[in-house]
């Protein structure tokens, strides 16, 4: 029997999208190997303590959570997989690599069919190329290692999901992808803030698709009607239940982070440098000089001036530009307007990966757009050569990252796993690792970081007290301390390497005291003195070197001990 040729080709296109599909996870699980034991740190054991210490309602619910976020959907998700999952380091990172993949295919998806309707210059190479850019960039790392970055994934999935429905339905007219779609926003409107952009990609892409032929303009119109007023009504429902439940209208960073200031603004340069030149590498002086330029007058009057005097060109040219050129405007527009949504935040000017996950969504569309431009103005030769180079250079950069999270996951699970604990003392952590260059490690906290992060992994879990009296930033997997006992109360806590500094709770580490010692800072970049409130007996006192733990000896006075 003969199939249909209708059947062949639904069948070679299903095969066609499995392998691209693949190809994105191949390349995503060979990149991501070294890192695979790592991101069980910072926000993870404190997530994980919250969702076993609460029943179902109270962990979607975030309750006792200080901010002001609704996120119900994503903390619904997040309970099935770590009932699922529970700790396993492998099987998260599986996940998440599957995720990333999904979510580099469904953008390919997406502009593939947009480039082709606009007769964009090889529009699947494009698309494609687009994805994996997006897929090998430095700058998705911590998203995808880091457990705690799970909404980002899921934020852009929902997204991709709505924009690839409303693109379905401006081509099939099928109201099944109307209701799809609005039930799919409705679950984003309680995850993250991201869904903000969706109305607002949805309406332009509307109006793009009446300038581009091919659909009929009552399609387009009831778009609008379909989708887009739903989703603004959606967002309003959203912004009323956020006021009554937290009394704020600025979900997640509040009123203040939402000043217009010359750092607020200069963040749209430092991002770019960031992300498309990988200014995240650069050395430190070039980095430093980049943004003191990003925040003076003259940088912001040259950015926002071009930036203004192009709007306005292509404002007067758009009933004359052609479908490529409005493709290219389209998704300018929505960069712009991801970079936007993500000034208010903290932007990361030491460091690498740590925050890197704030642009994710911005990644995505600005490396299409990259791709788009490239493939735009050159011929096919010449888009090849310089997005391979373009393309190395970015794997060079997420090899290294990886190579981090690599040592810094190292570093973590040796120390979890050989903690010396003795049930029967008061144990003071002197010196955990905050970060690896801004890979996330321990840390520190009034509650216990590190005993959080050990009851959180390991199946005994510890029940005496254990300070975490304080954490250090790491700039190579070898650092660590050493200690001078003083006297029968008081040590001397002294980093044995020049340029990092000492950090408390993620800050400045500064004096404090509590029932069982006391903290004196006597120089935040190299040492303090702790003094203890009762007989050194009492006490299990531990520090760090690279992976190792060692213990003081107070019999030992006056000598280093390291």
């Amino acid at each position: 029997m003969t199939a249909s040729p209708d059947y062949i080709s639904k069948r070679q296109l299903r095969s066609s999208n499995l392998l691209l599909f693949a190809a994105y996870w191949v390349v995503l699980f060979i990149l991501y190997l070294p890192a695979a034991n790592a991101g069980r740190v910072g926000d993870f054991p404190g997530w994980v303590t919250f969702l076993n210490a609460n029943n179902f309602i109270d962990y979607i619910n975030r309750k006792g959570s200080g901010i002001p976020s609704l996120y119900q959907f994503t903390q619904a998700v997040t309970w099935c997989f770590y009932r699922l999952f529970g700790a396993n380091a492998w099987l998260w990172h599986l996940l998440y690599l599957t995720l990333q993949a999904l979510n580099a295919f469904l953008l390919y998806s997406f502009f593939n069919k947009l480039f082709s309707r606009a007769h964009v210059n090889n529009a699947n190479i494009a698309a494609f190329t687009g994805a994996m850019l997006f897929s090998v960039s430095p700058y998705i790392s911590e998203v995808v290692v880091w457990e705690p970055s799970f909404h980002y994934l899921l934020g852009l999935l929902l997204m991709l999901i709505v924009l690839i429905c409303s693109q379905n339905y401006l081509i099939t007219q099928r109201i099944k992808f109307a209701w799809l779609g609005g039930i799919v926003f409705f679950l984003s409107s309680y995850s993250l803030e991201v869904f903000y952009l969706t109305p607002l990609f949805v309406f332009s892409l509307a109006l793009f698709y009446r300038v581009v032929p091919g659909v009929e303009q009552k399609t387009v119109k009831n778009l609008i009607i379909y989708f887009t007023i739903p989703q603004v009504l959606i967002f309003l429902l959203h912004l009323i239940i956020l006021r009554i439940w937290y009394h704020s209208g600025i979900a997640h960073v509040g009123n203040v982070a939402l000043q217009v200031n010359n750092i607020n603004l200069s963040k749209s340069l430092k991002y770019l440098f960031h992300i498309v030149f990988l200014g995240r590498f650069f050395p430190g002086i070039i980095r430093a000089r980049v943004y003191q330029f990003s925040e003076t007058a003259a940088g912001l009057w040259l950015f926002y001036g071009l930036l203004l005097i192009t709007v306005l060109f292509l404002i007067s040219r758009y009933r004359r530009m052609g479908a490529q050129s409005l493709t290219i405007v389209l998704l300018a527009a929505w960069v712009g307007c991801s970079l936007g949504l993500i000034l208010p935040l903290w932007f990361p000017d030491t460091g690498v990966v740590i925050y890197d996950r704030y642009t994710y969504v911005l990644d995505a569309f600005l490396f299409m757009f990259l791709s788009l431009i490239i493939g735009s103005f050159c011929n096919r030769t010449a888009f090849f050569i310089i997005v391979s180079i373009y393309s190395l250079v970015n794997i060079r950069f997420t090899h290294k990252v990886n190579t981090y999270w690599q040592q810094s996951a190292h570093i973590v699970n040796n120390l979890v796993a050989t903690f010396p604990n003795d049930p029967t003392k008061k144990v003071l952590l002197l010196n955990l690792p905050e970060c690896l260059v801004g890979v996330q490690m321990v840390g520190t906290r009034d509650d216990g970081e590190f005993r959080m992060m050990y009851n959180s992994i390991r199946p005994d879990k510890i029940t005496n007290l254990v300070y975490d009296v304080e954490a250090f930033y790491m700039s190579s997997p070898g650092d660590g301390a050493h200690v001078n006992v003083v006297n029968d109360s008081t040590m001397k806590v002294i980093l044995n390497q020049w340029g990092t500094w000492w950090l408390y709770y993620g800050y400045g580490a500064t004096n404090y005291e509590n029932a069982d010692y006391k903290v004196i800072m006597r120089d935040q970049g190299h040492w303090y003195d702790l003094v203890l409130k009762h007989p050194a007996n009492e006490y299990l006192i531990l520090y760090t070197v690279a992976d190792k733990w060692n213990k003081v000896d107070w019999n030992i006075k006056g000598a280093d001990q390291n």
